[in-house]
């Protein structure tokens, strides 16, 4: 960080912090997490892509600490960013943990249908099959894609 701040470089700043939060909900320290998280979406304002990146980790440490209409609305935004940016797999990762969001509090219509959208992207991509994401989508809560699984 001591570089980042003697270079005055905000990106270097925000991606140090970005990657603290996940730390931080590893541990299991979430305000911590959304505090780091929420100083990331400040460091990196300016560019939709790193802006949309920033919300989306904001929002999951939202909904680890259990703070689930905080982490919906905040996926919303990054949601919004990240389709604006065309980062499709970014946008395929933040769709897979909205879908997390709304099935915890009984929203599985519309959680269902977030899920729809996020395998939309790897199965363009033929990163998945038609088959698998029919599997993945049969099951009640479905299991993290395996590519999207890959980007975290």
């Amino acid at each position: 960080m001591e570089i980042a701040e003697e270079t005055g470089d905000a990106y270097a700043r925000g991606t140090i912090h970005n990657n603290g939060v996940h730390l931080h909900c590893r541990q299991r320290r979430f305000e911590e997490a959304i505090a780091q998280a929420k100083i990331a979406v400040v460091e990196w304002s300016g560019s939709l892509y790193v802006e949309g990146t920033s919300h989306e980790t904001l929002a999951r440490a939202y909904m680890h600490a259990g703070r689930l209409a905080e982490a919906a609305d905040t996926f919303q935004v990054a949601l919004t960013l990240l389709r604006e940016t065309g980062y499709r797999i970014g946008h395929a990762v933040a769709a897979w943990w909205y879908g997390q969001t709304l099935h915890e509090p009984e929203r599985p219509a519309k959680a269902r249908r977030i899920w729809q959208d996020c395998c939309t992207t790897p199965l363009e991509a033929r990163l998945l099959t038609r088959a698998e994401v029919d599997e993945l989508l049969d099951q009640p809560v479905p299991e993290m894609p395996g590519p999207i699984g890959n980007m975290l």
